[in-house]
């Protein structure tokens, strides 16, 4: 799973799997289908708003126009 910054407004069709946190799933839980190892299945409309951090396993392409991806800098382990 890959994870993003929302750059604008972002919304999640049913069927998407994400990685959220338990506050970003608290306002959210009657829409969503929480599994183990912190995926959410979305089974409802839901909304993220500009600037939030979630996980999304195979984002389209209409989504990722307002993501942002986040990536992990690497230690250079040459000196």
């Amino acid at each position: 799973m890959q994870f993003y910054r929302t750059t604008g407004v972002l919304n999640i069709p049913v069927g998407s799997i994400l990685s959220l946190n338990d506050i970003q799933i608290m306002g959210r839980d009657r829409n969503l289908i929480v599994k183990p190892k912190g995926k959410c299945e979305v089974i409802g409309p839901i909304q993220f708003k500009r600037g939030e951090l979630i996980g999304i396993e195979k984002p389209d392409k209409i989504m990722l126009k307002v993501l942002e991806m986040i990536v992990e800098k690497k230690s250079d382990a040459k000196s």
